[in-house]
Order: C-alpha cells, then structure tokens, then sequence
C-alpha cells in the first residue's frame, strides 16, 4: 500500500514548494526563524496537506445521483450483499426520480487511493498512508465525538504535530473545541506501535467539565485497555524502538499535564468554523465557528488623562496595536464575538485579510468589537477607519452603536471612514462589520476587511475615540 501510495505523491515537486517558502521567509525576514524552527521535513508535511485538499482528494456529503447527476437525499445503510461484499459499510442514497445510488465508506486506504473521495474518516486514513509512505511517523486520532484526523513526528520540533487533511491545517489542536465548538471527551491516538489518550492535547476547558463527560468506562478501566493494547503492539518491538517509544510516552504525558493549553492564545486556525462539507451539513452538526471573546477594549490612566484612545488593527501582521505600547495578537482576541469569520493569507497574490470562512457559499459573517469607558468618563467624538474591499455582489455594512441597542448608525455603504458626534455621552459602544451576498464557490472572498500585502507595516483598520 505504502508503494502504491508514493506513486501518486509529486514528492519532488512538494519538496521544492517547501524550499521555496523557507526562502521566501528568508528573503523576506518575516517569519523565519519559526520556518527553520520547523525544518523542511515540517514545511513538506504543510505543503502535502496543501496538496492532499486542493488537488487529491474530494469531500463528499451526499453523492450526485449517478444515472441522472441530480441531487441526492440519503435513506439509510444498505443490506444487500453485493454492497455488504464491496465495503463494511454502504450508504444509500436515491434522487428525485427515484434512482438509487450507493456511497462505500471504504476502510482500505489502498482503495482510497484510486476512489480519492469521502468524508473526515477516509480523508484521515488515506492521508495516514500518504504520510507513512514518506517515511513520516504518523498516527490516526480518534475523536469520540466523532471526528478523525492525523498527527506526524515532527524529528525537528520532537512532538507530535496535529494535521487535520480535510481542513488543511496543522499544529492547530484547540480547533475542534474552540472553533467548532465540540464537547470532546475521548481523544484517542493509534500508531503501529503505541496507542495513546491525547484528550487534554486537544481542549482548553477546565479538567473537570471534560472528566464530567468521559463516562464510558472509569479512568482506571481505560488505562488498562489501552496497557493491553499497547503492550500487543509492541510484543515483537526491538528493545530500542520500545525505549524510544517509552520515553516519547512519558514526554508527552508530562507535555499534557506541565504546559496547560488554556494558557495559550488561539491560533487564528483554532478559531474558526469548519470548511470541509457543505453549508446544510456543517450547520447541522453546528460546527460552523462562532467565537465568543467577550473582549472589551478600556482605555488606560495615559489614555484618559490625554482624551483619546486609538485601536488599530493589521491584517499582515494579525496585530491589533493599542495606543503606543499595547499589542495583542490574533484578530479573535481583540473581538467582542464573531461568527463565520476567519483570516485568509492568499499565497499566490500575498494578501492577507478578514473575509468569512472559506467554503461558506451562502451564509453571512459578522465581526463585532466593543470599547467601554469607566464611569469617570464618557466618549465624545468617535472617528472610523474601515478599509474594505467587496466583488462581485459582496457588502461590507459597517454599524456602530452606543450602550443603548436604538441608538446606532449605520456607515453609509462603501464608505471607508466615519465620523460622528452623535454618541457623545455613552459610556460604551460597539462596531460591526456584517458581511454578505457574492456568489459562486467564491462568495466567502468577495467581502475583504483590511486587505493589505503580507509584508505591509500598516495598520489600516483603525478605530478613533475621544474620551470627555
């Protein structure tokens, strides 16, 4: 299967898209100690998770009937021995005129190979056997509440590094739970030789809301089965594979309980919602993003003693920029709530922007940011700096609001700065970017907020408050 698989790998050409990023870094001084941090075996697994989505492999939800192409509805497994005999599971699924079509959920990912389709079950475990093929120790992860992707040893970093094919993304764990919103309970992740539970790798939430869920079995049941298993697949393991195997174990079960993940700052990957799948379904399994940060920007003593705060975000650089001093990176954690939003680096034209979720063909995405005053004050003037950029039918309508919901104002359509008075005396306020229509597989990019190039030093969106 490994044979098979690297006959359908460019390998070669893969190896120079990775050495070209690292040079690109490195001519442009912009990121590239976290590159050769990284190393070109790294760069590579990012540029074949690139590969595997967007030329290999294709998502399916509901198969296109296959006598009249028409759309599908689903209605139920099938039992008929001829489906029975050709995958362990068949789904079946007939179009309006009645005609039936089957959808094999293979296993076999030598199969998956030829077919190049299905959903996050054979997407993991086809690029599984892509990454073993290249030499790459790689892993299945199994997630409980049903999901599966991929991890891969990363020699240069030491630790397993997360790779979810369908998405395309890696070294992003916190995704399932903080962008997808999932309530995980067993994590679980099987090599060739080691079974582990990388649970607490994958969630943010506290220690005892997540135990509160893993009610399957006791703790201790479970660390026995995984001991049995474990101790099956390493029975004819040489004494210096098992050692290595045991103390990569022991590293990573200290990593998991020494370096508690709710510490960390999201990842702009991490806080979006799904995009493998369509719309209908991703909103049925409800994991199409919506952040809740509840940030609130409050102005400082220098701040308030001046009359004037000033916020300013860059796109390029995912850095919001408060006053002369205060940074804080990652456009989700300078929001008050956001939904079906997420940062989009085009690396043909190296643009950055906010856009919605790609994949999003027609639901709309909205961005919130809150300011607050203590009681001491109030604001005055509020002046806005809102560069956008639409296509096609795309609208960006901007809308800022005092502490009182009908006391708002709306920015007036394609206007890039706004001035008012009008909210003078609140001791709050918010601004919202609502953004909608465009069309075509295409329509989540036809509505930009601070597009700028990758290496730009500007901060473009900025919002202007006078504080009385």
């Amino acid at each position: 299967m490994q044979a098979k698989a690297r006959r359908v790998v460019p390998v070669e050409e893969l190896w120079i898209r990775a050495q070209k990023t690292l040079r690109d870094h490195q001519s442009e001084k912009v990121g590239v100690e976290e590159a050769e941090d990284k190393g070109l075996p790294d760069l590579l697994l990012y540029e074949l998770l690139q590969w595997f989505k967007y030329e290999f492999f294709s998502w399916v939800d509901q198969p296109d009937c296959i006598q009249c192409k028409a759309k599908t509805s689903p209605v139920g497994m099938s039992k008929k021995p001829e489906h029975l005999k050709e995958a362990g599971r068949t789904e079946l699924f007939v179009c309006p005129s009645g005609h039936e079509t089957p959808f094999h959920r293979y296993n076999n990912p030598a199969k998956l190979l030829q077919t190049r389709r299905g959903r996050c079950g054979e997407w993991a475990n086809c690029f599984t056997l892509i990454c073993r093929a290249l030499d790459m120790d790689a892993r299945l992860v199994h997630d409980e509440t049903d999901h599966v992707w991929t991890e891969v040893w990363s020699v240069t970093q030491q630790r397993w590094i997360h790779c979810d094919a369908c998405e395309a993304i890696m070294d992003s764990p916190f995704t399932y739970q903080a962008g997808w919103g999932k309530k995980l309970n067993y994590v679980i992740a099987f090599s060739r030789d080691d079974v582990q539970d990388v649970t607490w790798k994958y969630t943010q939430e506290p220690v005892k809301v997540v135990m509160d869920r893993r009610n399957l079995c006791t703790e201790e049941q479970l660390q026995n089965l995984l001991n049995v298993l474990r101790y099956r697949l390493q029975e004819k393991v040489s004494p210096a594979r098992k050692a290595f195997l045991q103390n990569r174990q022991i590293n990573e079960l200290m990593a998991m309980i020494s370096v508690p993940g709710s510490h960390r700052v999201l990842k702009n990957t991490e806080t979006q919602g799904r995009i493998s799948g369509s719309d209908e379904w991703r909103r049925n399994r409800k994991e199409t993003g919506q952040i809740n940060s509840n940030w609130v920007w409050k102005p400082n003593a220098q701040e308030l003693e001046a009359g004037r705060m000033q916020i300013k975000f860059s796109a390029a650089q995912n850095l919001y920029v408060k006053g002369t001093e205060e940074k804080m990176s990652g456009w989700a954690s300078g929001v008050m709530s956001a939904s079906n939003i997420a940062r989009k680096v085009e690396r043909d034209w190296k643009m950055v922007y906010l856009a919605r979720t790609e994949g999003a063909v027609s639901d709309d995405g909205s961005i919130v940011w809150r300011i607050e005053v203590p009681k001491s004050h109030k604001i005055g003037g509020v002046e806005l700096t809102l560069p956008a950029a639409t296509f096609d039918s795309g609208k960006i309508r901007w809308k800022i609001c005092g502490e009182n919901p009908d006391l708002c104002f709306m920015v007036p359509l394609g206007q890039t700065t706004f001035k008012t008075r009008e909210l003078a005396g609140c001791s709050a306020i918010t601004i919202k970017a609502d953004l909608t229509g465009g069309s075509g597989t295409c329509a989540w990019q036809h509505t930009q907020i601070s597009r700028q190039l990758e290496n730009d030093s500007e901060f473009p969106l900025q919002f202007d408050v006078e504080l009385i």
